[in-house]
């Protein structure tokens, strides 16, 4: 046998098995205007393992493959709520770890990393995430290398990492930005030659002080040599005289006061014998080593203060020779507290506290020595109490990777690490999500093996893979559920081996794989089974040796196309591609390409079938892994893209045929993994960009659904699947107008805001891209400048204003971009502005009429014309009004008065 079966279930694609193609084309015509969709995925859930095949049923998208989790592209940062754990949505996504968070001290962040996008705005390393959950736009120094500590000082920011530069300079792993306008200051007291620098895992400031630990070697901070624990002046960067040295990695630095507890993989810090903890008096002249010495085993990751306690977390089992797992709370004198109830399974990472409850991050699983899953996330209660044991709380967040980093704001914690996800759903093999909200719905069946297809009809989700059980229920290879309920049928036909492809027509369903049997009857890789009753049919065309790995109906559901790696079909040779009727016992037709290898997905569009796999002829004509074949004569036609890599899965929408696979380029252009292909076989302009195979598509008329082996889509966190919309944040702009010299207010009119990922009008923020040529936008009183930026509640509460400069122009415009402040942004957006002297609305004539024996005085609003009449007995005294005409100085004009009887 040319292919393993194991190769097969990991190259076959199967998008097209998830509804039938040729079915999903006449379900969902194509819209009159092509419709384009956007490169940045919807905010739907995704899973931890490649999907092998997606469908969708009414409001409902249902997933197959190899996962056992789906949750909510949260990103590697997280608000999370302290009591419940449950995560902030509207939080901006990071694409990359984080390592450092810290307050700005105005209710924001400062964040540090190795991510390159946050809110989707692109940051290096570096990001501030404001008061109101949107990433600033003007505070951006960026790194060029990881970024694993952060610390504040008045107005600057001390970085360390492994960088080599900030902010374009220079700066060798330690660096200092102003904390609110994120330049670089001139502090560097680390000179980039030094090679032994190799990274600050740790900072902490202490009055003029600023404390750096981390991996490097004897190093010359302005020609004090020290040794993983730098003491530096917070001003001029130069090294104290009297340095403290330790003779291993520092990794966590926590100051009380004038004390600096130190925490790492040394065992001795400045001749005194420090196992992988100790302390520095800081007030001191010079500074000295403090006998606390509690004994770690092991290295020292994380520490925190409070409560007079210290605490401190790692990969140690023991502190001071008694088991600590991991964790262990310490007196200020060097008594280690009493056993928790917390033993880790792996390494701790991070810790804050509030009060009585410690909040721990790391590597871990399990704790209580693997009584309690924790994924990555715990907290721990009473932990202020010296007497008691420190116990495991409820709060289970759920990250699907490692926590490097938290911080308190309030009632939340803030979480930063390696995950994508936090508030998962276990789900195995099998999930649903809901098309509405993009959530998981509470259907869990549950598969022993992998999923590689799906299929619906005749009111069922059939399911078919290499699995024995379904929902703990025996079912082989082979499933079907009621869409009314999501219950497991009684249809259980079994299937001899594993099913790689699924179609359903109007009466049966058609199987393809690589089995030799079907129910109890022989069926060589292909067959067919009644919907209802699960029974098999007649139809029985029989594929020579190997597999069938794709299937598609054509429209009127009359012919059955079939792909994969044979070389006959119902006696017939037919070289991995062939036609058969649906009638009958499934003739073969005389329909016959001849790709020269496998076939791994079909699509069915009119007139076309297209095809796509692993050939590189068609026939005798070279055509590389994707080809248009003319589904009643079998010809060639001349669309060509030629994608360098295999072709895994196809699905056609609105004219454009989608592809996926493991190609990178297509078209001769740049394409990874995913492409659109017009009509024509040119290049659509969507670009969404995986970061590894796609192996499934399904499309409808405004949407798409892409499954594979991915983790990223547009650089964002979109692990297995992803869904791609017509529409994220997007805003419409309206004309404002303004005399020369004036001032005008912005209104929803002018600009708003729609779409996005759930952002609120305190969150959809424009940013100023082009300010105006003949004048100012304001904020408030402040002017704005490139880059600067407002929201759309400062729009609608008549906060940003326009004056204009007083020149001749008739015209001038600003351009702003969109973004609802957490993972979708729009393309750039003129606002036009008219300039000129406009015809107000004409005021009407006043006639105020004075009771008799009364005096009055008429106010004529300005441009008005007042005739007051005078009642018998009274007398009226005209005010002079002053001309609404531009320019001023003319004299007062009056009015006459006109008696009238009484």
């Amino acid at each position: 046998m040319r292919y393993l079966l194991e190769r097969r279930r990991l190259l076959a694609s199967l998008a097209t098995l998830t509804i039938g193609l040729g079915v999903l084309v006449s379900l969902f015509p194509p819209p009159a205007t092509e419709a384009v969709l956007l490169n940045q995925p919807a905010r739907t859930w995704m899973t931890n393992g490649t999907v092998y095949a997606v469908a969708r049923a009414g409001s409902t998208i249902y997933l197959g493959g190899s996962f056992s989790r789906v949750g909510p592209p949260t990103g590697s940062l997280v608000e999370l709520d302290a009591s419940n754990g449950n995560y902030n949505p509207n939080w901006p996504v990071f694409n990359g770890p984080v390592y450092a968070i810290l307050p700005d001290g105005t209710g924001g962040w400062y964040v540090g990393g190795d991510f390159t996008l946050a809110g989707g705005v692109p940051r290096n390393r570096l990001a501030r995430v404001l008061s109101n959950k949107t990433i600033d736009p003007s505070w951006n120094p960026g790194a060029d290398g990881p970024v694993y500590a952060l610390a504040k000082s008045s107005t600057t920011v001390y970085l360390g990492g492994t960088f080599s530069s900030v902010a374009g300079e220079l700066r060798s792993r330690l660096a200092a930005v102003d904390a609110n306008t994120g330049s670089l200051t001139s502090w560097n007291p680390a000179a980039s030659q030094y090679s032994s620098f190799n990274a600050v895992y740790a900072l902490a400031v202490s009055g003029s002080l600023v404390f750096a630990g981390g991996d490097f070697g004897v190093m010359a901070f302005h020609y004090y040599p020290m040794t993983n624990l730098a003491v530096l002046d917070a001003s001029s960067g130069i090294a104290l005289p009297a340095p403290i040295s330790a003779n291993g990695i520092v990794r966590a630095l926590a100051l009380n006061g004038t004390t600096l507890y130190v925490g790492g993989e040394f065992t001795d810090v400045e001749g005194n014998g420090r196992n992988r903890l100790a302390a520095i008096d800081t007030s001191s002249t010079p500074l000295t080593v403090t006998p606390w010495a509690p004994s770690a085993n092991d290295a020292v990751y994380a520490l925190a203060v409070s409560g007079g306690l210290i605490f401190a977390g790692g990969n140690f089992t023991a502190i001071n020779f008694f088991p600590r797992l991991r964790f262990a709370r310490i007196r200020a004198d060097g008594y280690v507290l009493g056993e928790d109830a917390a033993k880790f399974d792996s390494t701790v990472r991070a810790i804050v506290v509030s009060g009585s409850i410690a909040y721990v991050g790391g590597d871990f699983t399990t704790v209580q020595q693997g009584v309690t899953p924790r994924s990555f996330l715990a907290a721990l209660s009473s932990v202020d109490d010296n007497l008691s044991s420190a116990g495991i709380t409820s709060w289970n967040p759920r990250a699907d990777n490692p926590v490097h980093a938290l911080a308190l704001s309030g009632s939340t914690v803030i979480a930063g690490g390696a995950f994508k996800m936090v508030n998962w759903e276990a789900r195995s093999n099998l999930a649903a999500l809901s098309a509405a909200t993009g959530a998981a719905t509470p259907w869990n069946p549950g598969t022993d093996g992998t999923v590689f297809a799906l299929a619906v009809g005749s009111g069922r989700l059939y399911v078919g893979g290499t699995f024995s059980t379904v929902g703990g229920q025996e079912r082989q290879n082979l499933a079907a559920f009621n869409l009314t309920d999501g219950s497991l049928a009684s249809w259980n036909p079994g299937v001899g081996c594993c099913v790689y492809a699924l179609a359903a027509g109007s009466t049966a369903l058609y199987v393809g794989g690589g089995f030799i049997t079907l129910g109890d009857q022989p069926r060589n890789y292909l067959g067919a089974l009644d919907l209802t009753s699960g029974a098999v049919t007649a139809w029985n065309p029989g594929v020579g040796c190997c597999f069938v790995f794709a299937l598609a109906l054509s429209g009127d559901g009359s012919t059955l196309y079939v792909g994969g790696f044979f070389s006959t079909v119902g006696g017939q040779g037919r070289s991995n591609l062939a036609a058969v009727s649906t009638a009958g016992t499934g003739a073969v037709t005389p329909w016959n390409p001849g790709p020269n290898n496998d076939v791994y997905a079909l699509a069915v569009s009119g007139s076309t079938v297209y095809v796509g796999g692993a050939f590189s002829q068609v026939g005798s004509t070279p055509r590389a892994r994707l080809a248009a074949v003319d589904a009643a004569s079998g010809n060639l036609t001349a669309w060509a893209p030629n994608p360098n890599g295999n072709v895994y899965a196809l699905a056609v929408s609105g004219g454009n045929v989608y592809v996926g696979g493991n190609f990178t380029s297509i078209v001769g252009s740049n394409r990874p993994y995913l492409a659109a292909i017009t009509p024509s076989g040119g290049l659509d302009s969507w670009q969404p960009s995986p970061n590894a195979e796609v192996q499934a598509l399904a499309a409808t008329p405004n949407a798409l659904d892409v499954g594979g082996a991915f983790t990223t889509l547009t650089n964002r966190p979109r692990q297995g699947y992803a869904g791609f919309t017509l529409q994220l944040i997007s805003f419409t702009t309206g004309q404002l107008t303004v005399a020369p010299g004036g001032t005008a207010t912005l209104s929803s009119a002018v600009l708003q805001a729609s779409g996005g990922f759930g952002g609120t009008p305190d969150t959809q923020r424009y940013i100023l891209t082009a300010p105006p040529t003949h004048g100012t936008l304001k904020l408030g009183t402040t002017p704005l400048s490139a880059f600067s930026s407002f929201t759309q509640q400062d729009v609608n509460s008549g906060q940003v204003t326009y004056q204009q400069d007083g020149s001749s122009a008739t015209s001038d415009s600003f351009t702003v971009s969109a973004t609802d402040g957490i993972d979708s942004s729009s393309g750039p957006q003129s606002v036009p502005i008219a300039v000129g002297n406009f015809t107000p609305t004409p005021s009407p004539t006043v006639t105020p009429t004075v009771p008799p024996g009364s005096t009055a005085t008429p106010t004529v609003p300005p441009g008005s014309t007042a005739t007051p009449t005078v009642l018998p007995g009274s007398t009226a005294t005209p005010t002079p009004t002053p001309s609404s005409s531009a320019g001023g100085g003319e004299q007062p004009s009056f009015v006459p008065l006109v008696t009238k009887n009484g």
